[in-house]
């Protein structure tokens, strides 16, 4: 047993072309997140995913998905409290935090190495309304247009348990 295992999460990406494939991948993590918790994402899904199951018809759009819009941030390591305050502030359902990220932007590079002066945070949320949105972006673009940063919204549906 990896001790500590039990209270961390993993975060795992997957792609498939096939609706068939999706509609299993669901039905096994559905138990799962019901059991224990954590999120289940989808993007760039057409409006529904029929599968066929035992000549039946399941619409997932309608049966397990629900309309959501993810939100990426990416914002140096020094300004993670003043974000995650913001999130709280707007109630945002939960967030996951990757640290130390690296990258390039408009500001230079951004590292986690002992050679660099700055790291990032990564943290993905999901807004479950328009009006949570706005004011997400209206609280967050004064801290990004101040110290630097980037914020990605995007089209997604997330599994209801």
């Amino acid at each position: 047993m990896d001790v500590g295992r039990e209270f961390s999460n993993s975060y795992i990406i997957t792609v498939s072309s096939s609706n068939k494939k999706v509609g299993g991948l669901i039905d096994k993590v559905i138990p799962i997140l019901k059991k224990n918790g954590g999120i289940c994402l989808i993007t760039e899904v057409d409006r529904t995913i029929n599968l066929d199951r035992d000549s039946s018809q399941m619409n997932l759009a309608v049966d397990v998905m629900q309309d959501v819009k993810k939100v990426e941030i990416i914002i140096n390591s020094l300004y993670l409290e003043k974000a995650l305050a913001i999130l709280d502030n707007i109630k945002v359902s939960g967030y996951t935090i990757i640290e130390d990220t690296s990258g390039k932007g408009d500001r230079g590079v951004s590292c986690s190495a002992l050679d660099c002066d700055f790291s990032s945070h990564y943290i993905m949320t999901v807004c479950t309304n328009e009006q949570q949105l706005n004011t997400l972006l209206e609280q967050f673009t004064p801290l990004l247009k101040k110290v630097g940063g980037i914020c990605f919204v995007i089209d997604a549906k997330w599994i209801s348990h």
